[in-house]
Formats: C-alpha cells, sequence, structure tokens
C-alpha cells in the first residue's frame, strides 16, 4: 500500500497498489480507512480526496513518441466515473495534485531541468472563491499544499 490519502470525512481511504510482475502498473483502490474491502477504481498514483470527497486527483504515466514518457494529471469522479482531464506533460514531469480547500482548483508540480515550478488549473465546473497565486518562479523540489490563512 502506497501513498495512502484519507476522504475528508475519514470514512474511505485512497491508496496505490502494485502488482508484482514486470512493467507492473499501479493501481488506485478507494476502501474502507483500516485499507480493507477496497475495490480497483482507475490505474494512477499520488491520489488526493476533493473536499467534498465526491472525487480524487491522480497522477498517471504514458508515452508520447517512441521513448518520451507523458505524465498526466487527472480527476476521476467517484459518482459517475468519469474522467477529465488537468492537465500534462510530454517529456517533462508533473508530480504532488491537490485539491485547493473550496474544491475549485488542483494545484501541481512541474518539474523541468532547472527545478520546479507551481501551476493551478481549474476543477471543470467547479465555482472557486481562490484566485490562485501567479509568477512564484523557480523553485527547489517544490510540492503545493494548500494552507489557510489566519
Amino acid at each position: 500500500m502506497f501513498s495512502p490519502n484519507y476522504s475528508p470525512d475519514g470514512r474511505r481511504l485512497a491508496w496505490v497498489q502494485w502488482r508484482e510482475a514486470k512493467r507492473a502498473v499501479p493501481h488506485i483502490y478507494i476502501g474502507r480507512p483500516n485499507g480493507r474491502g477496497g475495490r480497483r477504481v482507475t490505474t494512477g498514483v499520488e491520489p488526493k480526496f476533493s473536499p467534498d470527497g465526491r472525487s480524487i486527483v491522480f497522477m498517471r504515466e504514458g508515452r508520447c513518441g517512441e521513448a518520451r514518457l507523458r505524465t498526466e494529471i487527472d480527476i476521476l469522479s467517484l459518482d459517475t466515473g468519469q474522467l477529465h482531464h488537468v492537465a500534462s506533460a510530454c517529456g517533462g514531469e508533473l508530480g504532488s495534485p491537490t485539491y485547493s480547500p473550496d474544491g475549485g482548483w488542483i494545484a501541481y508540480t512541474v518539474y523541468s531541468g532547472e527545478g520546479s515550478e507551481i501551476a493551478f488549473s481549474p476543477v471543470p465546473g467547479a465555482v472557486s472563491g481562490i484566485e490562485p497565486p501567479v509568477g512564484l518562479g523557480a523553485m527547489q523540489d517544490a510540492a503545493p499544499s494548500w494552507q489557510p490563512i489566519a
């Protein structure tokens, strides 16, 4: 079990599990808080629940061209099973997707040879009262984490 993430109400747990085989594909499961009774919902890594617990944002990898890595960030509705594409990078790497506290934005890391940056994408159909910052510039090993301001 890797990358565990509890739903906001604490009643469900999302996690990643690999099959022990060559070219294993990571699968995301959702189950009870103790990790039992899980059902596979999609392939991918780094699942994070939305603030309302009705969807998860996650990453998956693939290929673009013969040898270039493609990283994608997607949202899966747990109610309908519908997938929404958030962002992708061919030859680059994305990571650490997370929802804003109101569920209106996804923040994620864009890695490059020069460091990393935090990027933001709106969640399809969501209305947000948060305006994400722009122009944060290059950082080293950045990973987004939304925090309330007191």
